[in-house]
């Protein structure tokens, strides 16, 4: 079984794919610390979908579709109105 892992190694060596895995284990764990102490929507669905990336990297690697980025970006703008809208009547 190939993961993303594999993709990576072969296109970036060890050393690349270190990096890559690394930078990602950053954002991924800042974005979750980020969630746990704010009252946001967006963070929510931001660290849903990193975290989900990871969960089903042995399937697919969804960062290479569209449909995680599409996701992401109708993710952020839906989050950002529950925000508002929360935020205006609470």
């Amino acid at each position: 079984v190939g993961t993303w892992l594999r993709e990576l190694s072969e296109d970036f060596t060890w050393i690349g794919a270190l990096v890559f895995i690394s930078i990602y284990a950053y954002v991924t764990s800042g974005q979750f610390i980020k969630t746990t102490k704010t009252d946001s929507t967006s963070s929510v669905i931001i660290t849903s979908l990193l975290l989900m990336t990871i969960t089903l990297s042995f399937f697919d690697w969804k960062l290479r579709t569209s449909g995680g980025w599409i996701a992401l970006a109708f993710g952020m703008m839906i989050g950002n109105g529950i925000d508002k809208s929360v935020r205006n009547n609470g």
